[in-house]
């Protein structure tokens, strides 16, 4: 409840405050939806680049559009409040009929893109990634298998000819696992690597060259 109202009320100020003029309520109600995705939209954009995507951001995000489009409509119209309030017009039977087919027409497509998505299931993997850091080469392990899975992290530090790290990594379903390993980019000509293989297999499973780093 307190989600919807958070992304509907800077709607409903936006849309007064760009339509002052009267309207009725069911063109209203769909410009409020309309801008209440928009802004949804962009805020996260905004949100997200600024490191801030969560209740308190998306709260203060709200706050702000919403008292800025108050303080705009009020200054547009000075008694816009009495005047909103005492002439909103009583919807037609069919603007009140278009508007709940329209809304029978986006809930089916929804249910059918939720019902589609809840039968795909995804395959288990893993991730793994790493990275230089200060002298150090940091590992991660991400395990998505769905189940506890035992891996054998090894590590070749470039050099000719190379030396080998090798780790046993446990890790419950949906942990991270960090390695460190004192390290710096080598002298001689090889690449860093760090191959992950489950336990009890010789294939590679997940391969990946740290140093030299490698554009996409």
């Amino acid at each position: 409840m307190i989600g919807l109202l958070v992304a509907f009320l800077p709607g409903v100020l936006l849309s007064l405050m760009l339509m002052p003029e009267r309207v009725g309520p069911v063109q209203r109600g769909a410009l409020v939806a309309g801008l209440a995705l928009c802004w949804t939209a962009l805020a996260g954009l905004g949100l997200d680049a600024a490191g801030r995507l969560d209740r308190q951001g998306w709260a203060m995000m709200a706050f702000y559009i919403s008292g800025c489009g108050l303080a705009i409509w009020l200054l547009i119209e000075p008694r816009a409040l009495a005047i909103f309030f005492s002439r909103l017009p009583l919807p037609r039977f069919r603007d009140l009929a278009a508007l709940a087919v329209a809304c029978v027409l986006a809930g089916s497509a929804v249910a059918v893109a939720r019902s589609g998505a809840a039968a795909v299931v995804a395959p288990p993997y893993t991730e793994l990634w790493g990275r230089l850091d200060n002298g150090k080469l940091v590992v991660d392990v991400k395990n998505l298998e769905g189940a506890d899975t035992s891996y054998r992290l090894e590590i070749l530090d470039g050099e000719v000819p190379p030396s080998t790290w090798s780790e046993t990594v446990a890790a419950a379903p949906g942990a991270v696992v960090e390695r460190q390993f004192n390290m710096s980019p080598p002298a001689g000509s090889g690449p860093i690597e760090a191959r992950l293989y489950k336990t009890g297999s010789a294939a590679i499973y997940r391969h990946i060259i740290i140093w030299p780093a490698r554009a996409e």
